[in-house]
């Protein structure tokens, strides 16, 4: 990787926009979101010459005033960061005797409300105080702050009392050490602790029968609707009769059993002729719909759905894809119905035992494998995958980033490689056992976008036009014993693997997956799987209006407890796209990959097969398992 990220101050800031170069004099204070502070040393001809507050060697000596409007700001002569580069002895003076007074000239150089961490940020960034002595500042200037009339103190939010106080998304701070300091220093960052969800599936109530086809049942009770269907079916097969689930009338009734009336066999295109097999396909299909709210799109194979399913069910129980996986597989590779009721059974067990085995002491074993891939190795190109894996006794770090191949303002490579160092970083300086994960992964994943960021404008010399800014996918398993904690962005995808199946427990955040969901919405015709390309990710820049100005996309989340004999497998897309065109065929090759007896033969099996079924992309696999 050529060079560092660069480490100017802090964040981007809401200063003034400049609107006329020419006006520009000798000692403004500009500012540059990847760059820093700088002091204008003269103006000149369509361009200004600059001195910066730090030195480096990719730092721009002289700007264009085209590119000054674009990516600069202009900070006030009597704010708050003009005094921290020209006297800054008066500005620490005023902090300690008039705190009010500095914090409002903060808040009027930023123009938008900051969290108290956020204030710490911008104070230790310009080493104004170490965050040890900006707890105890806070202490005493506390009471006077809140006491002035310009102030207005809310929480852990400060604003002025004249501009609208709705908090904005903030970025993560720009030290790890300083991250890890407030951490030990007191209650800043004294994060709640919470313990993963301990609710069991319930059953959904109706109050007569109701067709299933018509409702729209709570996510949580599809185990056990799907346990009801599947022992209905199976017993109108041991009968010798056929059920047409899809087509028929499938009554759900007040006691959470299902009845079959008569009907004709379903016309849907992705029908199948009548028989037992296809009974448990459209039993699998009336199932999605009925959860979903919403048919399966005209021409649409059910199985391409399942990428997409928890955008849309976030509730869904971590097993619970498993059977709805099996029963959407292609004709070869489908369960009979007495099959698929033990799946349903065994999905229904393990989502019972799952609170009960949670176990914080618990160790886990970590194997990975990643290779660039064997057609790109002749093509001379680079594996732009990262992965991090780590443990800290009971605490355990997997890291899978997908670097964008298309950058040319920086590189894929560099992008994950970045992500992943970020995030590892910041889970080895802050003690997990005090901290919210979902807090800490946010925050890690904020300041890995910054970094990107920064990387990207570094590496087109502060001007992002016409070109593409690097950036990755990131998905991260984050474990306290055998609770796992998962954020992501992006198409790398996760998997829980059992005794009863495989089942998905990512959603892509790609073109295909909006579409669907504006389908869901009823605010698209149609649907169709083709449409790759991300709409989130690790380096996203607002170029709104010129605009270069880090904006992270907001993680997703989920929780879950690893259970003995159950397999976590982090992949990237060079895996997944590579070893079947259905996702059904996805599907029961991790599966049957995936559940190889030693973690490590697993991941290298998976990358592997990827290679040997094209190897058209860089493929990176992760297994997680409860060490024995």
């Amino acid at each position: 990787m050529e060079g560092e990220v660069p480490r100017p101050v802090l964040r981007g800031a809401a200063m003034r926009p400049i609107a006329d170069p020419t006006t520009l004099q000798a000692g403004t204070t500009l500012y540059h979101s990847a760059f820093g502070f700088a002091e204008v040393a003269r103006v000149e001809d369509e361009a200004v010459v600059l001195r910066w507050e730090r030195e480096g060697a990719h730092l721009p000596s002289q700007v264009r005033f085209d590119n000054l409007q674009r990516v600069y700001s202009q900070c006030s002569a009597e704010g708050f960061f003009h005094r921290a580069l020209h006297d800054v002895d008066v500005l620490k003076q005023t902090l300690l005797e008039r705190p009010a007074e500095a914090l409002a000239w903060l808040l009027e150089d930023l123009a938008q409300p900051q969290r108290l961490r956020d204030v710490m940020d911008w104070l230790v960034g310009r080493e104004l105080f170490t965050a040890k002595t900006f707890v105890r500042w806070w202490g005493t200037a506390e009471a006077a702050v809140k006491a002035d009339a310009r102030l207005s103190v809310e929480g852990e939010w400060l604003a002025l009392r004249d501009r609208p106080s709705d908090p904005l998304v903030q970025l993560a701070p720009d030290e790890v050490e300083a991250e890890a300091e407030l951490e030990l220093a007191g209650d800043l960052l004294e994060l709640e602790r919470t313990d993963p969800p301990t609710d069991t599936p319930s059953a959904f109530a109706t109050p007569r029968p109701v067709p299933l086809g018509e409702v729209r049942p709570p996510a949580s009770s599809l185990p056990e609707i799907g346990l009801a269907l599947a022992r209905a079916l199976a017993a109108r097969h041991a009968a010798g009769g056929l059920a047409h689930p899809h087509g028929g009338a499938t009554l759900l009734h007040p006691d959470g059993t299902v009845t079959f009336g008569e009907g004709a066999p379903s016309a849907a295109p992705w029908a199948e002729s009548p028989s037992p097999a296809g009974d448990v396909r459209e039993a699998a299909v009336l199932l999605l719909e009925a959860f979903t709210g919403r048919a399966v799109p005209p021409g649409a194979e059910p199985s391409d759905l399942l990428p997409h399913l928890r955008h849309r069910l976030p509730e869904l129980a971590p097993s619970v894809l498993a059977p709805l996986t099996a029963g959407l597989a292609l004709l070869d590779q489908r369960p009979d119905a007495t099959a698929w009721l033990a799946t349903w059974e065994a999905v229904q067990q393990a989502e019972l035992d799952r609170p009960g085995a949670l176990d914080r002491g618990a160790h886990l074993r970590l194997a990975y494998d990643s290779h660039i891939g064997r057609a790109k190795l002749l093509l001379s190109q680079v594996n732009q995958d990262a992965v991090w894996v780590g443990t800290r006794g009971p605490h355990a770090l997997a890291v899978v980033a997908d670097g964008i191949s298309i950058s040319d303002a920086g590189r894929g490579e560099e992008a994950s490689w970045i992500a992943a160092q970020t995030i590892s970083r910041l889970w080895q300086a802050v003690p997990v056992a005090r901290t919210s994960m979902h807090k800490l992964l946010d925050r890690a994943l904020h300041l890995a976008n910054r970094r990107i960021c920064e990387r990207s404008l570094q590496a087109a010399g502060g001007d992002l036009t016409g070109r593409m800014p690097m950036g990755t996918t990131i998905t991260v398993a984050a474990c306290w014993g055998n609770h796992v904690h998962l954020a992501w962005l992006g198409d790398s995808r996760a998997y829980l693997l059992g005794p009863w199946g495989i089942s998905q427990l990512t959603a892509d955040d790609n073109v295909s997956g909006e579409r669907y969901l504006a389908w869901c919405a009823a605010r698209a015709d149609g649907w169709s799987p083709d449409g790759h390309a991300l709409v989130r990710y690790l380096g996203h820049l607002d170029l709104r209006e010129g605009g270069l100005v880090p904006a992270p996309f907001p993680a997703h989340h989920a929780e879950l407890v690893l259970r003995p004999g159950e397999r976590l497998v982090l992949t990237s897309d060079g895996v997944t796209d590579y070893l079947d065109v259905h996702e059904s065929g996805i599907a029961a090759q991790l599966h049957q990959l995936g559940t190889t007896p030693d973690a490590y033969d697993a991941a290298m099996a998976l990358v592997a097969r990827a290679n040997r079924t094209g190897g058209g992309d860089n493929a990176t696999a992760v297994v997680l398992e409860i060490a024995r």
